[in-house]
């Protein structure tokens, strides 16, 4: 059961989370807040998986609320989701680490992706096996990959390729949310539905697509993640 708080100032907000939550059997909502220093005090003595929190709240914003709670260091850190109707933040928000942006509005489908992400980082704190070499499963097999040598990830129905500068693509059975978790702390990113990549092998970003060295294949670049891209750029995109 994964265990959740919500923070916004708007209730109506909050209401769409509850009911969102609410359908979802591993998803457990334990309290709503509209007062980030309220729901500070509660985070003291009731450890969570993950919080929901709007950016521009009364009191302090949400993303102080995430600098003073990593800064307070409260045991284990629940996984941060920004919630907000301004992309504007996002660059600020994913420099804290966040684990997800929903903007709003927002529908159930993408709440429920930006939890199963938060499910999914657990999983790959188990079954990563040290802080280089990862291992990912290939039918009932586990292989070893080193995340410096992939350029990006491509989505390929119910498995991944998995390609790099030398070899042939490496066909696996994991999901995109799964490798998505496992190779976030290694520089890479969601820049569409089907394409995670490697950031340090960015050669350019040409609006609407991404060129990555050692590769022919242009990467699409998502409606939904443009925000991503334009944090790695660090330019605005049109």
């Amino acid at each position: 059961m994964l265990k959740i708080i919500a923070i916004d100032d708007n209730v109506s907000a909050l209401h769409i989370i509850e009911k969102y939550a609410a359908k979802v059997s591993w998803i457990n909502l334990i309290k709503s807040f509209t007062s980030p220093l309220q729901a500070l005090n509660f985070l003291n003595d009731h450890p969570v998986d993950a919080v929901l929190i709007d950016v521009q709240m009364q009191d302090i914003s949400g993303l102080e609320f995430i600098a003073i709670v990593k800064q307070k260091g409260m045991g284990i850190l629940p996984t941060f989701i920004i919630v907000s109707a301004f992309d504007e933040y996002a660059i600020k928000g994913y420099d804290l680490n966040i684990c997800d942006y929903l903007l709003k509005p927002y529908g159930f489908d993408r709440f429920l992706t930006a939890l199963e992400k938060v499910r999914t980082v657990g999983k790959e704190e188990v079954r990563t096996i040290n802080h280089t070499n990862l291992f990912v499963r290939q039918n009932n097999k586990h292989l070893r990959v080193e995340p410096a040598t992939i350029l990006y990830i491509e989505s390929n129905g119910h498995t991944v390729k998995i390609h790099s500068a030398a070899d042939t693509p490496l066909l696996v059975t994991e999901t995109m949310s799964y490798m998505e978790a496992l190779m976030k702390p290694y520089g890479f990113h969601r820049v569409h539905k089907q394409f995670l990549i490697n950031r340090a092998y960015i050669k350019e970003i040409d609006f609407p697509f991404i060129v990555m060295e050692h590769s022919k294949q242009t990467i699409p670049i998502g409606k939904t993640y443009r925000t991503i891209v334009r944090y790695l750029s660090n330019n605005t995109l049109y």
